[in-house]
């Protein structure tokens, strides 16, 4: 836990339970991971996310998670020449927006933020956009390091496609900023 950074406090005792159980258990109580679970077929760890994937077998899992009950900023990107849209989160959307075009992310350099909305489940909101997104969903790559890697975040919608769905995620209580929504509105219409 200390070399991977998982706070205390994320933790979860299901010694005795059934994974159905100690997972709503943990999602009302807002832990991420549980330990006293069923041992993993692979290698026997005991140690799971509340989902019930061993994060000894797969350390991304942990990162995963954490992100999932972190503050930060659910994003709506653009790329203009390349019509796509890209939902993602971040801590500094200054940043992610240069890295986005830097790394040519799904072949284009050309990304803005449309709108942008801070969220303290921001893991949980991105995955709930994708999911109501799913059917516009595209797949492309991008250059890190001197590899090409494939992002699964990318949608060919209309922007109020995406809107709407940020906002059904974020629920009543969201505040969506919106600096280039303009734009995205009169770019962005596909149907």
């Amino acid at each position: 836990l200390r070399t991977q950074k998982i706070p205390l406090s994320s933790m979860f005792d299901a010694s005795g339970m059934r994974a159905a159980d100690y997972q709503s258990t943990m999602k009302a109580d807002g832990k991420s991971f549980a330990y006293g679970v069923t041992p993993c077929a692979k290698a026997g760890h005991t140690l799971r996310t509340r989902k019930g994937h061993c994060i000894e077998c797969d350390h991304a899992k942990i990162a995963f998670m954490l992100r999932h009950d972190t503050r930060a900023y659910v994003y709506i990107a653009a790329s203009f020449s390349g019509r796509l849209i890209k939902i993602g989160s971040s801590g500094d959307v200054t940043d992610r927006e240069k890295k986005l075009s830097e790394y040519l992310y799904g072949g284009f350099g050309d990304w803005q933020m449309l709108s942008i909305a801070a969220t303290d489940s921001a893991g949980r909101v991105e995955c709930d956009v994708h999911s109501l997104l799913k059917e516009f969903s595209v797949d492309g790559y991008y250059l890190r390091a001197g590899r090409m890697q494939n992002c699964y975040e990318l949608f060919r919608c209309n922007y109020s496609d995406a809107r709407d769905a940020l906002k059904t995620a974020l629920g009543a209580s969201g505040t969506i900023r919106t600096p280039n929504e303009e734009r995205a509105e009169s770019v962005f219409t596909l149907r």
